[in-house]
């Protein structure tokens, strides 16, 4: 099983970071994921979605009124599937996962908007 966690920010050191993306209980197989997932569109094979910090069980970015904002992504490997419900949150996740985390990595991309 997998799970990933996405959060942004705007830039430098102590910068406010928004949860962008909390998603758990993917197939090990899983290589990515779709666009547009929401609700009503979910995730393949019993993936689930928890609530991000805009109070949606959706993925919340990458949006940039100005400058370069840098976006976190945390994939974890998990030894089993997760008792949660969708729509849990990141301290729920985290806790649900302490102890069953066989690997992880971390991804950082940054994000420009074109005028």
């Amino acid at each position: 099983m997998k799970a990933l966690i996405g959060k942004g920010s705007r830039g430098g050191k102590g910068s406010k970071q928004n949860q962008r993306e909390v998603v758990y209980n993917l197939p090990r197989q899983t290589r990515s994921l779709p666009e547009n997932v929401f609700p009503d569109n979910p995730l393949p094979k019993g993936g689930l979605q928890g609530i991000n910090d805009f109070g949606q069980v959706a993925y919340g970015g990458p949006w940039s009124p100005g400058g370069t904002h840098r976006y976190f992504f945390k994939l974890y490997a998990l030894e089993r599937v997760l008792e949660l419900k969708g729509g849990a949150t990141k301290a729920q996740l985290e806790a649900a996962m302490k102890g069953h985390i066989l690997a992880q990595a971390e991804l950082i991309g940054r994000y420009r908007r074109q005028r």
